[in-house]
């Protein structure tokens, strides 16, 4: 049977939970937090009915949590290199699900499943804080 958990721990042997693995907004970030980022956005994007979804977010940690979530999911992932309208529009004809930083029109609305009530901070427009201009990528 196919572990999300199973699957993050096995990397426990590389890295220690505490380990920091990434940088978001000037804070440090585990492997351990990582892996409640992957397990936050699996909740979310497991119970999808549709296969194939596309996912755009800015935040490379983000965007790593999400897409690993996904793939764990055994969901089809279709990368855009921009949210342009015209994309977008011609995207629709191939998917229904658009997550992350899509055009408000297009954007899926996410939401925890009842299992999992503390969750209400995810919302369309809560995926990643906002940075600044000068942020290095």
């Amino acid at each position: 049977m196919f572990s999300l958990s199973q699957n993050l721990n096995k990397a426990a042997h590389f890295a220690a939970a505490d380990h920091v693995i990434a940088w978001q907004d000037a804070s440090a970030v585990t492997r351990s937090q990582f892996a409640q980022k992957v397990s936050a956005w699996h909740k979310l994007i497991a119970p999808l009915s549709q296969q194939k979804i596309a996912l755009y977010l800015n935040d490379s940690l983000e965007f790593a949590a999400a897409l690993f979530a996904a793939w764990h999911a055994r969901k089809t992932v279709v990368l855009m290199a921009d949210t342009l309208e015209g994309n977008c529009r011609k995207l629709r004809q191939e998917v229904s699900v658009f997550i992350g930083e899509f055009p408000e029109h297009y954007r899926t609305s996410l939401q925890p499943s009842a299992s999992d009530p503390a969750r209400t901070d995810i919302g369309a427009d809560t995926f990643l804080p906002s940075l600044e201009a000068d942020f290095p990528a």
